[in-house]
């Protein structure tokens, strides 16, 4: 039986009015000002504990360059950090966008530092199963997200000669969601000393 997270996370997923089933969604003030500022403070806080990762897209790590990153898992198929209730209204916000979601599998705290100029990353996608990424920007800075027009699923070749399809700029409170077969990247901050966001992919 295939575990239903946002039961498990208490949420009833409200099924209700006008649905947004774009392929690319961008949000500005997704969330209440005040849970903003907690879900912020959460991650932005310096005992907020972080991983790292050589490549943070998990593509090619020992040939990857300047591409690290830090991370910390909120939902990990099925294993829940007891941090996760605080974004239990948030995945249930990202629910209500799309009516071919009704589960958050996978969701994290991300993060990228500077390393002197805009670094392009790893170009790849979240999952070789059918999923919807969800991005919400935690801080100001530069370090846009870049989307591609091409799709794959996880285990195939990314192709060269990418064509963009759009890029978004990070912003306290901004939402961006897209199908998750589209492939995508972002560039690491030059003028802040990091980029920081939660990534979340649903079913």
């Amino acid at each position: 039986m295939a575990l239903d997270l946002a039961q498990r996370l208490g949420l009833a997923a409200r099924r209700s009015g006008e649905r947004m089933d774009q392929e690319v969604i961008v949000k500005d003030n997704f969330l209440p000002s005040i849970y903003f500022e907690r879900v912020r403070d959460l991650v932005m806080s310096h005992t907020f504990e972080w991983g790292y990762l050589d490549d943070l897209t998990f593509y090619n790590p020992d040939q990857a360059t300047r591409t690290f990153g830090y991370y910390h898992w909120f939902v990990n198929n099925g294993a829940l950090r007891p941090d996760a209730t605080l974004l239990a209204d948030f995945y249930e916000r990202n629910l209500e966008l799309r009516s071919d979601i009704s589960e958050v599998v996978k969701s994290r705290g991300a993060m990228i530092t500077t390393v002197g100029d805009q670094k392009l990353h790893v170009p790849h996608v979240d999952s070789d199963r059918k999923h919807v990424v969800s991005i919400l920007y935690i801080n100001q800075t530069d370090g846009d997200t870049v989307l591609y027009n091409e799709k794959v699923r996880g285990n195939e070749f990314i192709p060269d000669n990418l064509t963009v399809m759009t890029r978004v700029s990070p912003r306290p409170n901004r939402l961006l969601m897209f199908t998750g077969s589209h492939v995508h990247t972002g560039y690491s901050p030059s003028t802040t000393n990091r980029r920081v966001w939660v990534n979340s992919n649903f079913e």
